[in-house]
């Protein structure tokens, strides 16, 4: 299976509780290997197989989550 990193832009995040409710969010999704958000810079990181996860998902699974993203 082939993995790919993508980092998006996700705005809303003002502390270490968001880090947290995106990662557990994104690593709920079947396939995501890995998941890092930093609230400071904006931004979250994520490690999946692209055979098992579209990145729209990803996307959508952020903006349940309460944040705006974007591939950055």
């Amino acid at each position: 299976m082939s993995k790919k990193t993508v980092k998006f832009n996700t705005k809303g995040m003002v502390c270490s509780a968001c880090e947290m409710l995106i990662e557990s969010s994104l690593s709920s999704v079947d396939g995501v290997e890995e998941v890092s958000s930093d609230y400071a810079k904006e931004t979250t990181t994520v490690t999946y197989e692209e055979e098992r996860v579209e990145l729209e998902r990803l996307i959508e699974k952020l903006e349940e989550a309460g944040y705006e993203a974007s591939v950055a």
